[in-house]
This record gives structure tokens, C-alpha cells and sequence, in this order.
């Protein structure tokens, strides 16, 4: 097992951010897609940004390492975002009642 535990933690790392960002919502609405969209967007800008500063500025082994990082930032972004939004908008909502 020692030897999967990259894979294994990656592929569970890549799973579960799926699940938690794209899994249905109590209340799945057309606001609830906006936020999703709009956090989606924001994290495919910051994905692809970060990846031309890594080819500006690392080479060799030190950009393959990054670009692993750089598999997870996309949706580690885009659940950040999106749960932050969420957050914002619930607590909102409270309030007005």
C-alpha cells in the first residue's frame, strides 16, 4: 500500500472535491447555479493563470511538481469559492428574517 499512497490519496482528493462541490444542493435553484457557475469561472481564471506563471518562472523537475499542485487548484478553488458564496448568501438570508 505504501507504494499507491500518492495515487490513492489524489484519486480520493479528486473524488471528494467532485462530490463536494457538484453534489445537488436542499434547495437547487437557478441562484444556486449562478453561484456555481461564477465559481467555476473564477477557478478556471486562477487555474490557468497560475499555470502560465509556472511556465514562466519554473523548469525542469521543479515545474512537474508544481504542476501537480496544479491538478487540485482548479477544484479546490471553485469549492472555496463556491461554499464561501453560499455562506454569504444563507447568512443573508437569516438575517432578513
Amino acid at each position: 500500500m505504501g507504494e499507491y499512497s500518492d495515487e490513492t490519496s489524489s484519486i480520493g482528493l479528486i473524488i471528494g472535491l467532485i462530490l463536494s462541490g457538484f453534489s445537488r444542493q436542499k434547495v437547487e435553484d437557478e441562484m444556486i447555479r449562478s453561484l456555481r457557475l461564477e465559481s467555476l469561472q473564477l477557478s478556471l481564471y486562477v487555474n490557468y493563470s497560475l499555470l502560465i506563471i509556472t511556465i514562466l518562472l519554473f523548469y525542469d523537475f521543479n515545474f512537474l511538481q508544481v504542476l501537480m499542485y496544479n491538478m487540485f487548484t482548479m477544484l479546490l478553488v471553485f469549492n472555496i469559492r463556491f461554499f464561501w458564496l453560499l455562506y454569504r448568501v444563507n447568512s443573508n438570508e437569516e438575517k432578513h428574517l
